[in-house]
């Protein structure tokens, strides 16, 4: 219980002007714990620390964990309260000269968004180059080609589009060509430009719909068909020698 002494205030302010408002003061204390206010959406503060679960500290803890192991550099976007109250909570727990250690335990904070100076922002996109362009080399997926056409598995058109896998079975039950190459299911880049095209204009993409067939038997075009009801398989690197051979 937090408990707030206010006789010193006295000697500026009357007791009985600081009184006037406890009709007000409590009306909104009441308002704030019902929720019945404007912006009662944005009340999820309201009772914390009180009501965090074990689980969310132990998501926490874990979150933190993967931030140390793996990273060095985190960089926190935001404006206003977006990234004060992150940087206030760092601040808060660690050393205030972290930085300036050699021997570092945690990465790098940096905040960005709360600064329009160009060159601050210049500065920082050119600190990252090198660092971003290691992580893509470490975490860069083969790419498949067949007749140097690029193909794309399941998981690269779900990352290109921002879409989940139900959607992208939707997306093929509407036409989306794909082949069937060794029980892995691929996409021309030119029928994923195509689609895109005809569905986001608007189109029919119904009459561009693929005829099924059953397992890797050619039909006409050359497209090869998986059946309509099997489940996403997972996406592995198809070695592209198998590819050509195999198509």
């Amino acid at each position: 219980m937090i408990s707030l002494n206010i006789e010193k205030t006295f000697g500026f302010i009357s007791k009985e002007k600081v009184s006037a408002y406890e009709a007000e003061v409590k009306a909104a204390q009441e308002m704030l714990e019902k929720g019945t206010g404007k912006g009662n959406d944005f009340l999820g503060w309201l009772h914390l620390p009180s009501s965090i679960s074990k689980e969310h500290l132990a998501d926490l803890n874990a979150t933190a964990k993967a931030l140390r192991d793996n990273c060095e550099v985190v960089i926190i976007a935001g404006i206003g309260g977006s990234y004060l109250g992150a940087r206030a909570v760092i601040e808060a727990l660690s050393n205030s000269f972290t930085w300036l250690q050699e021997k570092k335990t945690a990465p790098i904070m940096i905040y960005a968004g709360h600064n329009i100076s160009e060159d601050y922002l210049f500065e920082l996109t050119e600190y990252l180059k090198d660092k971003i362009g290691a992580l893509d080399k470490k975490n860069k997926k083969p790419q498949n080609y067949l007749n140097g056409e690029r193909l794309y598995d399941n998981q690269d058109v779900c990352l290109l589009l921002n879409i989940s896998k139900r959607t992208l079975q939707r997306y093929r039950d509407n036409g989306l060509k794909y082949y069937t190459i060794l029980h892995k299911t691929y996409y021309r880049e030119k029928d994923l430009h195509e689609f895109i095209r005809r569905y986001f204009d608007g189109e029919n993409v119904e009459k561009g719909k693929t005829k099924e067939c059953n397992g890797d038997e050619r039909i006409e075009g050359g497209m090869l068909s998986d059946d309509k009801d099997e489940p996403m398989e997972e996406d592995k690197p198809v070695d592209e020698g198998k590819l050509t051979e195999d198509a």
